[in-house]
């Protein structure tokens, strides 16, 4: 009786519903964000976003593609082993 109920149109619709919500919901906040290799040393972005994050010492530099901007700092991302910096592209 349980199962039948769980399974009903009903409730099977509503799961469905409440998944796509939290797709929805996930994809609008991520969409835009992206990261790229950090590097100590100032470089020349050839078309995009120079970005530079001084609260490190010493400073960390990173690249945006155009039309992005710098987010936040850099920092060193143990599971990639390096340093990393957010760019948002709207």
């Amino acid at each position: 009786m349980r199962l039948k109920k769980l399974f009903s149109p009903r409730s099977l619709g509503a799961t469905i519903a409440t998944g796509m919500l939290f797709h929805a919901t996930y994809t609008a906040l991520a969409a835009g964000y992206y990261y790229v290799s950090a590097v100590p040393l100032p470089g020349n972005c050839q078309a995009g976003v120079k970005c530079t994050s001084p609260n490190n010492n010493p400073p960390y530099y990173w690249c945006c593609q155009p039309g992005s901007t710098c987010v936040g700092s850099a920092y060193y991302d143990p599971g990639l082993g390096s340093y990393i910096g957010w760019c948002y592209q709207p």
